[in-house]
């Protein structure tokens, strides 16, 4: 974000040139991070009437000329969201405590017009690289983001595609691993004692106080998912030890406790890389995964401790979510009927006919591993939808029956 004027970053006349600059090769290359996060008055950074305005201003001018978040989002003008003299600016605000305060939850996804907010054709011009093998081995973030039309970014016909799209490994270039969360070891960074040293925050402790996690995941209602009394509610663990310990949610890592879950001999070195310009500039996708051996990645002797399989051939072919995750023989891990068109590869057999895990990330070229003619295909499941409905609706006879089951034994 150094770049040496930034009025220019953001005075575009459309969305195309707001990710087309010709040099923006200097978009991630800031000394440090501490400026990225480090903000200096953040508390009304989400007190908006309602998130019509948050994602609805008329006008971009003056989107980051604020003395105060309060104005940050609520702007009649956008034309300046990005004309700060520097990025200090730009996200330097000091107290998180109401960062997440709104009302309820409803307002914070529920935009009074959600055909405006997302209404992109399709998922093709998100990520159109002419070759798969630069995706990954891009000389600089122009490459990254260069789509033909970066006006349909945002033009999802619907919310489900909307958190599909989180594929952004090259999303930061750090010398060190130190900087990117303020962290001082990054030891330190998975072994912490609570939640408000994770992200530094003035008051983070309310971030994760749920009672347990069958709140979070267990809404018998979808409705119910987003329209929390507040944010509390959504990631409020009390401890962290419970985030992990439900009687279901312990099974799915297979770690009787969490403090084991990031205290793993290995995971430490997963994302401790002395230079994180490895970690996002790997020639090829075996270094990517292939830490310091990937059979210890998650401490499992395969893949089918991994997430207890117990059959992979029909991995997504399931009447619910209990199988959804129960499978055992990864050479077919991506040979259904379904999942040929969740990728859609030139030749779904060799993506994912591996013997096991090592294979399934070493792919010596990296225009096998997305053979696509098109992103769109990509995300694109035959029914996302249906997908998703089983996984609430399996989650809601879950939640049911555990309080059938507790109302017997009482």
């Amino acid at each position: 974000m150094q770049r040496s004027d930034l009025t220019q970053w953001m005075q575009l006349s459309d969305l195309t040139q707001w990710m087309q600059l010709s040099d923006l090769t200097q978009w991630m290359q800031l000394s440090d991070l501490t400026q990225w996060m480090q903000l200096s008055d953040l508390t009304q950074w989400m007190q908006l009437s309602d998130l019509t305005q948050w994602m609805q201003l008329s006008d971009l001018t003056q989107w980051m000329q604020l003395s105060d978040l309060t104005q940050w989002m609520q702007l009649s003008d956008l034309t300046q969201w990005m004309q700060l003299s520097d990025l200090t600016q730009w996200m330097q605000l000091s107290d998180l405590t109401q960062w997440m305060q709104l009302s309820d939850l409803t307002q914070w996804m529920q935009l009074s017009d959600l055909t405006q907010w997302m209404q992109l054709s399709d998922l093709t011009q998100w990520m159109q690289l002419s070759d798969l093998t630069q995706w990954m081995q891009l000389s600089d973030l122009t490459q990254w983001m260069q789509l033909s039309d970066l006006t349909q970014w945002m033009q999802l016909s619907d919310l489900t595609q909307w958190m599909q799209l989180s594929d952004l490994t090259q999303w930061m270039q750090l010398s060190d691993l130190t900087q990117w969360m303020q962290l001082s070891d990054l030891t330190q960074w998975m072994q912490l004692s609570d939640l408000t040293q994770w992200m530094q925050l003035s008051d983070l402790t309310q971030w994760m106080q749920l009672s347990d996690l069958t709140q979070w995941m267990q809404l018998s209602d979808l409705t119910q998912w987003m329209q929390l009394s507040d944010l509390t509610q959504w990631m409020q663990l009390s401890d962290l030890t419970q985030w992990m310990q439900l009687s279901d949610l312990t099974q799915w890592m297979q770690l009787s406790d969490l403090t084991q879950w990031m205290q793993l001999s290995d995971l430490t070195q997963w994302m401790q890389l002395s230079d994180l310009t490895q970690w996002m500039q790997l020639s090829d996708l075996t270094q990517w995964m292939q830490l310091s051996d990937l059979t210890q990645w998650m401490q499992l002797s395969d893949l089918t401790q991994w997430m207890q399989l117990s059959d992979l051939t029909q991995w997504m072919q399931l009447s619910d979510l209990t199988q959804w995750m129960q499978l055992s023989d990864l050479t077919q891990w991506m040979q259904l009927s379904d999942l040929t068109q969740w990728m859609q590869l030139s030749d779904l057999t060799q993506w994912m006919q591996l013997s096991d895990l090592t294979q399934w990330m070493q792919l010596s070229d990296l225009t096998q591993w997305m053979q696509l003619s098109d992103l769109t295909q990509w995300m694109q499941l035959s029914d996302l939808n249906s997908v998703v409905l089983i996984f609430f609706f399996y989650v809601g006879c879950t939640h049911i029956s555990k309080t059938s089951v507790t109302g017997r034994i009482q």
